[in-house]
């Protein structure tokens, strides 16, 4: 939680999965959302997604070097 309260200004939408490190993020002052991936990977109410994160990611580790081809 400190790196997101050093690099995420209060007040940002966050849109995580829900892992329980997470779920004080509304507490903390931002509005947070949450995809449970196991159900779907678009919130059917909210349209709230972590696809455009887990592409740039996949980008960014295959640029680097530390992704294979095919990784999801």
């Amino acid at each position: 939680m400190a790196i997101i309260r050093d690099w995420i200004e209060p007040g940002t939408m966050v849109i995580s999965d829900c892992r329980g490190a997470y779920r004080h993020l509304g507490t903390l002052g931002y509005t947070h959302q949450t995809i449970n991936h196991s159900i779907h990977f678009i919130d059917p109410d909210t349209g709230a997604h972590t696809n455009t994160i887990e592409g740039t990611w996949h980008q960014v580790k295959v640029f680097l070097g530390q992704s294979n081809p095919g990784d999801e």
